[in-house]
């Protein structure tokens, strides 16, 4: 089985609402994670414990910039 990636797309109070890469949403408690996620954080799942993947997290923000660079502008 691969690596599992997960995407921060909430946080409330002590839990932590995930959002995998084909669109399930999944709660875990904050004490299940490495380290505090912010929202917009990409975690991978190891066993039933998550840990934040910088690279990823860089990728994905660069891939949404690029998305949405000009529909403002």
């Amino acid at each position: 089985m691969g690596r599992e990636f997960f995407v921060v797309d909430r946080i409330e109070g002590k839990a932590i609402v995930l959002e995998s890469y084909n669109g399930e949403i999944i709660v875990i408690e904050e004490g299940k994670v490495n380290k505090l996620p912010n929202e917009g954080d990409v975690l991978i799942k190891d066993n039933d414990f998550f840990y934040i993947d910088k690279d990823e997290t860089i990728k994905r923000k660069e891939k949404i910039k690029n998305i949405t660079k000009g529909i403002w502008a």
